[in-house]
This record gives C-alpha cells, structure tokens and sequence, in this order.
C-alpha cells in the first residue's frame, strides 16, 4: 500500500518559524497507520533556500518544481543474478513549497524514487525535471546538477551516512562550503539553521 500527502507550505513554515514540530509529528502519525514503514518526506527546498537564490528563480519556473514522467528504475544485476525492478512508469508532480509524504512498505522504492529526484542514481526509462529543467537529458552537464541540487536534497535515513563533523556547526556548514557559498554567508545560514531549530547552544 502507498500513499502521497501534502501539507500548505503555510502550514510548514509557522512550525518552522515558532519551532514547533508538533504538526509535522501528528501527520506522520496519522499517514503511518497504513503502513509499518516510516514514510519519505520530501520538501522541495524553496522554502529553506537563500532569499537571494529565490529571487533568482522567481518567475522562471513554469510547471511543478519537480516532475517525474514515466520513471523507471532496475538495480543491476551480475553474472549469476539478473536485475531487480523497483520502480516501472511512475509520474507524479511536486510543486513549489508543498509538503509531500511517500508511503510504502519496505522495499518498495521510497528511498530510491529519493535518490533519483537528487540524481543520486538515474533512471532507466523516463524524464525527470527539476525547476524545468530535463535532468535525463543527454546534453546535461555536470553544473546542471549541481544548478538543480540547489532545490532538491536528501537527508539518509541513517545518521551515520551523513554525519561528517563531530561538531553539530561544522556539520551543518558542510552543505554550503560544498556549494562554494562565501564564508560569511555560510556563518549566517549555520546560525540561523541552528537557531530555527533550537540548537544554537550546541
């Protein structure tokens, strides 16, 4: 069984904002009744970015943020096992700031659909486009990508696969540092990043 939601961005950004969780909490409770399986939550990331990089974009994006047209996915296989299909002829669209729960048992795809929307893997059949942008075009290049991971990104589900710093403030300006932002904006994003979410003393 799978299912999709979605919340207002309003909704998301209040919590955000006054620091409280508890709708966030509710929703996932409530969605995850179908299902044993922790559901994958993805943001579109307009909602967190720099005002700059907003301004930027505002005006150009003129479908969903995120469209998936007749995805497919197999994990290879080897010389003694043939390939495994997770995912076969799936589209969808996701647009700007809204909040989006992917519900699935285990082994169902959610983790993959994840990686393939930040193109971490590619798909073997279909388009994918970011901020209107074909991503599964052959003439993408690899500032494309970073271009569009600007707006998508993917939190493992296990810490340990993302944890890079002994230090919560390196770790959260590993992201940025990785992009090239300048310095002094990368210290503005950490504190207020760590000051939304009550951190700042950590």
């Amino acid at each position: 069984m799978q299912a999709a939601c979605a919340f207002p961005p309003e909704r998301v950004q209040d919590g955000l904002r006054n620091n409280n969780y508890l709708h966030l909490t509710k929703f996932v409770r409530k969605i995850s009744k179908t299902t044993k399986e922790p559901p994958t939550i993805i943001l579109p990331l307009t909602s967190t970015v720099s005002s700059e990089h907003k301004a930027e974009r505002r005006g150009e994006i003129m479908g969903a943020l995120i469209k998936a047209e007749h995805i497919s996915y197999s994990y290879p296989g080897d010389e003694d096992t043939p390939a495994v299909p997770v995912l076969k002829d799936v589209s969808f669209e996701i647009e700007e700031g809204s909040f989006v729960a992917i519900l699935g048992h285990n082994g169902s795809g959610k983790s993959t659909l994840a990686k393939l929307l930040c193109m971490i893997l590619a798909p073997d059949e279909g388009k994918l486009f970011i901020a209107d942008r074909d991503m599964t075009a052959p003439d993408v290049t690899e500032d494309d990508v970073y271009a569009a991971r600007r707006d998508i990104g993917m939190v493992f589900q296990n810490p340990d696969n993302q944890l890079v710093a002994t230090i919560v403030e390196e770790d959260v300006a590993f992201g940025p540092e990785n992009l090239g932002v300048p310095s002094d904006e990368i210290r503005r994003r950490v504190d207020h990043a760590l000051e939304t979410v009550g951190m700042s003393e950590y």
